[in-house]
This record gives structure tokens, C-alpha cells and sequence, in this order.
């Protein structure tokens, strides 16, 4: 008797084995193939769950040129020299410009012997071009610009001497470093040939 309950205890434990062994190899492969849990952010190191500090960002209109305006940004000293003409007598002068971004402008206040006076420059995307906004000493100027290369070219609208004659100026300003540019000033009487009447040089003094 027990010779033969042996072999049937032994084909018990093979049967069992049989069933047993498909199951956990399933289970295995389950695991397996499935993809592991994402780390929460409790279990990230501490050095990438902190938080990074952002730069302070600048209200301006989303353009590549208004951007370009940012050369100006900065306290700069101009120095050049007038030649006698129908709107300037002939003499030297020293100005300064404080320029500072507000919102999407860059706000200039400029100062020369002893008379203020305040600038605002922007890029018009309706219009694709730059304007130049001077509420200047004795009365209120506006520019249209453009930028080709490191040139900027300014042109403002014509007035009228007392003798009746229209005068149109164009200024321009030429990049020579981040730190340094040139100017001059050209006006044209009656519709007639440009003239250079002003010419100069511009420092930046500080960010």
C-alpha cells in the first residue's frame, strides 16, 4: 500500500506544479511589460523640485523690431556741432538722454542747457515702421524711422519758415559699437537737396 500511495503523492505534486507554474510566469510577465509608475514630485530630488526664479519680464510688443530698439536702452551723452543754416546758427552742443523701457515704449528724457524735454520711441507693426515721439522744448516733433543693417534713418514732417518755405529734415544714426554711435542731421528746403547742418557722436555712459 504504501509502495503505490507514493508515486500518486508524487503525481499529486506534479499536477499541482503544472498549474501553478503557467500562472506565476503570466504574473511575471505582466510586471514586466508593465511601464514603471512615474516619480511623483515628492520623490524627485530636491535640487530639480525647486522652483526656478524667473527674470522680471518687460511689457513691449512681441516683434524682433521692437526688440531692436533695446540698443538706445541706457544713459548716453551726444556731442556734435551745428553749421549755420536757415534753422540753426553754428555752435557746439552737449546732450544727455536717459532712456528707459515703459510698457512697450523706450521713454527718453533728455536734457541740454538747461531745457528738458521727453522722447518715446516704438516699433508700429501696423504700419512696419518705427516712431519717434518728441514732446521737445519749444514744441512737439514726430518721426517715422527705419533700420537697415546698423543704420537707423528718421524723417519728420516738413514745416514752414516765416518766409513761407518748407523745411524737411532726416536724421540718422549709425551703430559703431554697443556702446557707441554717430549722427547726423540733413535738412532739405523747398523739396530741394539734402543738406548735413548737424553732425556728432553719441557715448553710452551706463546701462
Amino acid at each position: 500500500m504504501r509502495i503505490r500511495v507514493l508515486p500518486l503523492a508524487v503525481l499529486l505534486l506534479l499536477v499541482c506544479l503544472s498549474v501553478r507554474l503557467p500562472a506565476q510566469f503570466l504574473s511575471r510577465k505582466a510586471r514586466l511589460s508593465t511601464p514603471p509608475p512615474v516619480p511623483s514630485a515628492a520623490t524627485l530630488p530636491s535640487a530639480t523640485a525647486q522652483p526656478k526664479v524667473q527674470p522680471p519680464v518687460r511689457l513691449k510688443e512681441p516683434s524682433s523690431q521692437a526688440d531692436k530698439l533695446d540698443y538706445f536702452a541706457g544713459v548716453w551723452t551726444e556731442r556734435g556741432e551745428w553749421q549755420a543754416c536757415v534753422i540753426s546758427g553754428a555752435g557746439f552742443f552737449e546732450t544727455q538722454y536717459d532712456n528707459r523701457w515703459k510698457n512697450d515704449r523706450l521713454s527718453s528724457s533728455w536734457s541740454w542747457e538747461g531745457q528738458h524735454g521727453q522722447e518715446d520711441l516704438r516699433f508700429d507693426s501696423k504700419e512696419g515702421v518705427y516712431k519717434w515721439h518728441d514732446d521737445g522744448t519749444p514744441g512737439k516733433e514726430d518721426w517715422k524711422g527705419t533700420l537697415k543693417r546698423r543704420t537707423w534713418t528718421w524723417t519728420g514732417t516738413a514745416t514752414k519758415l516765416s518766409d513761407g518755405r518748407t523745411v524737411k529734415g532726416r536724421y540718422t544714426e549709425q551703430e559703431g559699437s554697443p556702446t557707441e554711435y554717430s549722427f547726423w542731421y540733413e535738412i532739405s528746403v523747398k523739396g530741394g537737396p539734402w543738406t548735413r547742418v548737424m553732425q556728432g557722436s553719441a557715448y553710452k555712459i551706463r546701462r
